[in-house]
This record gives C-alpha cells, structure tokens and sequence, in this order.
C-alpha cells in the first residue's frame, strides 16, 4: 500500500529555496489503513493490551536493544549517556535513531575492513553509505532530543516555526 501525501504550501527550506508548494507524507497516523488488517498480535483495535497474560507474554519478548551486537550495544550506550547527560531523559523515538546508528555504524566499520582487505569499489560505496545513514541518524536523533527538551509553555514555539 502506497503512503497518502498531500499538497500544501511550501515552507521553510522549500520557501526559501523559491517552492510556492510541496508534496508531504501524511504522518504515519493518518496513513489509510487495509480493510482487512488485522489488530496487532496481542492488542486489540485501540492498540490497547488485551489481557494481563498478554502483557506479560509482551513484555518477555526480546527488546530490540538485546537483539543488537556488542559493539553496536557499547556504540549506542555511549551516545546515549552524551545526549542524556546534554538533554535530559530520552524518549524512545530519540532511543530508536540511536539503535539505527549504531547498527549502521557497525555497517560501516565492517565494511570499511573489508574495504581495506579486498580494496573493492563495492565495500567502499557501502562503508560511506553506512557511515552517511549514521551520521543523518546521529544528527536527527539530537535534534529530537533538544526538541523534546525544550520547555513547552504557551509562548514555547511550535514544531512549525523551529523548521523555519
């Protein structure tokens, strides 16, 4: 299924640049939904958890930080101390960026031994796009972290204006 996006005026970068309008996804919340899909296992249509067996059968399911290598594990612990220790409690978005630029960090550097053992064009076009893809997570997840540390009082900007 295709995502749903929509037309609206340009903003931002897009404005800057000389857009008068831009094509955006919908937020995930708004995609359609298949007729025929079926709740997630274990919740209901609310997302909500069914039982007090199933909540506890999801929460002996495995977490995507255990399932990640050591060194990823021990790159992603260290970034995140850095971003707590800067912005205060992370949020499990800002956790999730970090589980993906650990991975793609460990991409990297195993592309980059390869790189240096076999010299393929191959293994180099992959090292800088893994290392490219951490650094856009790494830059993204700070971002989110910031944002999310920022007081949100009536006179706090919006997520509109600090795009601008």
């Amino acid at each position: 299924m295709k995502r749903a996006t929509f037309a609206r005026t340009a903003h931002g970068n897009a404005k800057r640049g000389g857009r008068t309008a831009v094509v955006e996804s919908k937020p995930w919340a708004e995609q359609p939904v298949a007729a025929n899909a079926a709740p997630p296992i274990g919740r209901n249509g609310q997302g909500q958890v069914r039982s007090s067996e199933e909540a506890a059968r999801l929460a002996s399911l495995p977490r995507p930080t255990r399932k990640l290598p050591k060194e990823a594990r021990a790159y992603r612990s260290s970034r995140a101390v850095e971003l707590e220790r800067k912005h205060g409690r992370l949020s499990k978005g800002v956790g999730a960026m970090l589980d993906g630029e650990a991975c793609a960090w460990l991409a990297g550097n195993r592309a980059a031994l390869r790189a240096a053992e076999t010299g393929a064009r191959e293994d180099i076009a992959a090292m800088t796009a893994a290392f490219e893809c951490a650094r856009a997570l790494s830059k993204d997840a700070w971002s989110l972290a910031a944002f999310e540390a920022e007081p949100k009082g009536d006179d706090a900007p919006t997520h509109e204006e600090l795009a601008e």
